[in-house]
């Protein structure tokens, strides 16, 4: 199961990458997700489809990402004062998330 997901568009891959932390590490498979992930935006998307079907758009990838990103999003969001519940995470990310929380 998902403990937190974000998308990034990526100009360089041009392509939608899912950041995903698992509730347990290794818990996901991000080779099997991709697919997965790529065929609801085809079905969802009409314009994505057609992108795809063009090839302006590459296929959706999947970055795990390792346990303790959800907590460090929060971290940095979350004023002095404030509780975690009134802290509204972003699903679309501006950019890519630090490496240093890519799972390996």
């Amino acid at each position: 199961a998902m403990r937190h997901l974000a998308v990034y568009p990526s100009p360089d891959e041009r392509c939608y990458v899912f950041c995903i932390e698992a509730r347990h590490p290794g818990a996901l498979n991000g080779a099997e997700l991709a697919p997965l992930l790529d065929a609801a935006l085809r079905q969802t998307g009409f314009v994505y489809n057609i992108c795809r079907g063009q090839e302006l758009v590459r296929p959706a990838r999947v970055q795990l990402m390792q346990s303790g990103w959800l907590d460090a999003l929060y971290e940095a969001r979350t004023q002095p004062g404030a509780t975690r519940a009134q802290v509204k995470l972003p699903l679309i990310l501006a950019a890519a998330p630090e490496a240093r929380f890519a799972a390996p």
